[in-house]
């Protein structure tokens, strides 16, 4: 008996000890295998972070490489005279002032009307949200739109800003006939409804001229031959004009060709020049033509490259007014004095807008317009709340509370949306390429009104072409729009870096 109670108490001593051991080892197990969790996150941290390194390393590399080999083909091209020329047919002589213009306007334009709009509608649907279940309902179903708005491609704004601000839905008559104008319209000659007003011989069997001022005599410049005042279509002139282009440029590769390879002189480089001539459809007398062409073309034997495409240039100056006097007898481009459709003064307004500065802006409006609506409920939001709890409490209205309290905190917020939102607006082709279309326009607009031209379509233009030179020339567009961008986000910045106070 006495022995039994003596082992009773080794025996626990020994359960003791052996359950203490069990949760030493339990202990370290736990520690080893916490260990291998947190080595296992740090190794997946580091092949994400030498991802996302990999990454952005990768995407600063490729904007590097976009960026210089833009400043290396258009830098040489930036210049006061390439700044303030007009589009030509000729990549030395073309110029961005119609294209810059025109850009600076619909993006005021689209600031002016998006800014106020954008914000006021942020205001309204972040500060005074309803508290009635149907109005609440209707601010869910506005703010559900609003949010998908800003993923529509740009080009159905483009659609919606033809149908909504270019023909008014065709309920105020058209552009060439439309049903309110207001302003006074100055003009250097005639009047003209809707279309190019020029001047052409009386004696032409086919003129039918739509005389403005039948009794005022005009003549031409050269031969001083009776002329009549005649309106023609923009649209069939731009289209032969694009014609024109084509065909040129073919005629011009089949005369690099024969004088580079074919070595041609004398009567076989006449027939030569025809029959490159006739190939690429142009319609002027070609024995006309040869005489001024085939003598620059002989001092050109030997050359190549840049030497051999500026003498072409030289030479196909004199073909592209024969060329142009052929296809287009009503315009006369060599002689007579073609005016622009619509000279009015700069308050000039109608209804429809038609395809003018006017329609471009307020469609770069509809695209950034969500753009901007969102940044600014969203820094609204970012507002604290107790701020407008002890504006309220000191006795401020409503109002009062959101015009000197919640507007001025969320303004960095707001200019930080602006930005990004100008910053798309400049650079959209789609929706400008809906209004404006390509066209070849010479002149800055003047009004509202007035027909423009933008820099996304101008560099559009120039390097759809075949030629080098105008690809050189785009990139110095490219240079050009981003320096306005960086003008209008310098500016934005300047603006938030003066609302944002010192803490």
């Amino acid at each position: 008996m006495a022995t039994n109670m003596t082992d009773q108490p080794t025996t626990s001593k020994r359960a003791t000890a052996s359950q203490g051991d069990v949760e030493l080892l339990g202990r370290a197990s736990e520690k080893l295998r916490a260990g291998n969790r947190r080595g296992r996150r740090q190794v997946i941290e580091r092949a994400f972070r030498a991802v996302a390194m990999s990454a952005a390393t990768l995407s600063v590399l490729l904007l590097a490489w976009l960026l210089g080999s833009i400043l290396l083909r258009g830098i040489g091209h930036l210049s006061w005279d390439f700044l303030r020329g007009v589009p030509s047919r000729v990549a030395s002589e073309a110029g961005l002032m119609p294209a810059v213009v025109g850009t600076i306007f619909i993006c005021v334009i689209a600031a002016c009307f998006a800014i106020p709009i954008g914000v006021g509608t942020a205001i309204l649907l972040e500060e005074y949200r309803p508290y009635r279940r149907p109005w609440r309902q209707f601010h869910d179903f506005v703010q559900l739109n609003i949010t998908n708005l800003a993923g529509v491609p740009s080009l159905v704004y483009g659609l919606l800003g033809l149908t909504a601000f270019a023909n008014v839905f065709g309920a105020f008559g058209t552009a060439k006939s439309p049903g309110f104008e207001f302003g006074i319209g100055h003009y250097d000659q005639f009047v003209t409804a809707g279309g190019i007003a020029v001047l052409t011989p009386v004696d032409r069997s086919d003129a039918t001229p739509t005389a403005i001022n039948s009794t005022t005599p005009f003549f031409d410049r050269d031969t001083l031959a009776p002329m009549v005042v005649k309106v023609v279509e923009p649209e069939s002139i731009q289209k032969e004009m694009q014609d024109l282009d084509r065909d040129l440029e073919a005629f011009s590769a089949s005369v690099a060709r024969i004088v580079s390879e074919e070595k041609l002189t004398g009567s076989a480089l006449d027939e030569a020049v025809a029959r490159a001539w006739t190939e690429a459809g142009l319609q002027a007398d070609p024995e006309s033509i040869k005489s001024s062409l085939v003598p620059i073309l002989a001092e050109a034997a030997g050359q190549s490259g840049r030497e051999l495409r500026r003498t072409l240039r030289r030479a196909l100056r004199p073909l592209e007014q024969a060329e142009s006097a052929a296809r287009l007898p009503d315009v006369l481009l060599t002689n007579s004095v073609p005016n622009r459709t619509s000279v009015t003064s700069p308050w000039y307004f109608r209804i429809p807008l038609g395809r003018g500065v006017l329609t471009g802006g307020l469609t770069l409006m509809l695209v950034i317009l969500p753009i901007i609506i969102i940044s600014a409920q969203e820094s609204l939001r970012a507002v604290s709340g107790s701020l407008r709890q002890a504006s309220l409490a000191m006795g401020a209205s409503k109002w009062q509370t959101i015009w000197r309290v919640t507007l001025p905190g969320s303004i960095p917020g707001v200019m930080t949306g602006i930005i990004l939102a100008m910053s798309r607006a400049i650079g959209e082709a789609a929706p400008i390429l809906i209004i404006a279309g390509i066209v070849y326009i010479t002149f800055a607009p003047s009004h509202l009104m007035d027909d423009f031209t933008a820099l996304p379509l101008q560099v559009y233009n120039w390097a759809s072409r075949p030629q080098s030179e105008f690809h050189d020339i785009a990139a110095a567009g490219i240079i050009l729009l981003l320096m306005l961008l960086l003008v209008f986000n310098g500016v934005a910045v300047l603006i938030r870096q003066l609302s944002q106070k010192p803490h």
